[in-house]
């Protein structure tokens, strides 16, 4: 069973109102936007972040966020189609547990995005000076390491970089970072990201794809607000 430092996401709540809180969010909705036309599925959910990361889809779409959800995943398996961890790795006791259970809520071709903060990175050399601090307080994962338990668990990456190339320290005229950053130092943003592809090749025949059990089916949240919700309809 997974089990969520509650202690952690407490600390994460203030931070997400900071300058630099507010930078990570800005940087990854916007990444989210910019591919959002890639998005060609029906069930977009998202699990943790400061706020709703979710992209605008012109097109009949449902969204979820998930802002403290009980783990397991109270979603039946093979229900989603895109599943977007945003900083919740960093803040579980297991966090490999929790792709197993990314792997298991997601259909066949589903796409998980990871968003994870880097060490290897100015806000990973800052995690040594406040390592009891949000969000430094959290275990910041290489990408080999997160490439590396996807791929145990039969995930096709699709895509792995780094963004967001700003200090984490208060300094004007910051800037020019992001320009430089991307150009000479693509690997050392201070978040990052990766796509990977649940690509499973089975001999025998695949389950249906769409189930008719509800998507959010636990009694144990009945009665309970955990999540805020976003469902485009449009055309």
């Amino acid at each position: 069973m997974v089990t969520r430092n509650k202690t952690a996401e407490a600390r994460m709540t203030d931070w997400w109102r900071s300058v630099n809180g507010r930078a990570v969010i800005r940087a990854e909705q916007n990444w989210l936007q910019r591919h959002a036309a890639g998005f060609t599925g029906h069930w977009q959910i998202q699990l943790g972040g400061g706020e709703r990361l979710l992209p605008k889809i012109n097109r009949p779409c449902h969204q979820q966020q998930l802002l403290s959800a009980p783990l397991p995943l109270s979603l039946p398996s093979d229900s989603v189609d895109q599943l977007i961890l945003a900083h919740v790795l960093e803040y579980v006791d297991r966090p490999h547990l929790l792709l197993r259970e990314a792997d298991r809520v997601l259909a066949e071709q589903g796409s998980l995005i990871i968003f994870a903060f880097n060490p290897l990175s100015w806000w990973g050399l800052r995690k040594l000076i406040q390592y009891r601090a949000a969000p430094w307080h959290g275990h910041f994962f290489s990408r080999w390491r997160l490439i590396d338990w996807l791929t145990l668990l039969d995930f096709e990456i699709v895509e792995k970089h780094a963004m967001l190339y700003q200090l984490p320290w208060q300094l004007p005229k910051q800037s020019r970072l992001e320009s430089w950053g991307s150009r000479y130092w693509p690997y050392f943003g201070a978040i990052t990201v990766i796509v990977a592809r649940k690509n499973y090749y089975r001999l025998t025949p695949l389950k249906t794809r769409r189930q008719k059990t509800p998507m959010f089916v636990s009694p144990a949240l009945a009665g309970k607000v955990v999540s805020r919700k976003g469902t485009y309809e449009t055309g």
